[in-house]
């Protein structure tokens, strides 16, 4: 997933925040998350609200069908 998360850092970039954790490294963060499974995508809104939570592989494009239902584009 990383690298499909890099690109879309790059094209949403101003637009947009990506933060990977390395749940292995970053325990805190992904107990305070809930992070269960790996990977695991969270799209905040610019509040900071969870919106959108996805378990396993993500493809780019539906990710960004998911970017442009919340008002990302």
């Amino acid at each position: 997933m990383k690298p499909i998360l890099e690109e879309v850092a790059v094209e949403y970039q101003g637009r947009l925040n990506v933060v990977n954790i390395e749940v292995y490294e970053q325990k805190d963060l992904t107990h305070e998350y809930g992070i269960m499974t790996i990977p695991t995508q969270i799209l905040f809104d610019s509040k900071g609200k969870e919106v959108i939570r996805h378990m396993g592989f993500w493809a780019k494009k539906e990710i960004i069908t998911q970017l442009k239902k919340i008002g990302v584009n």
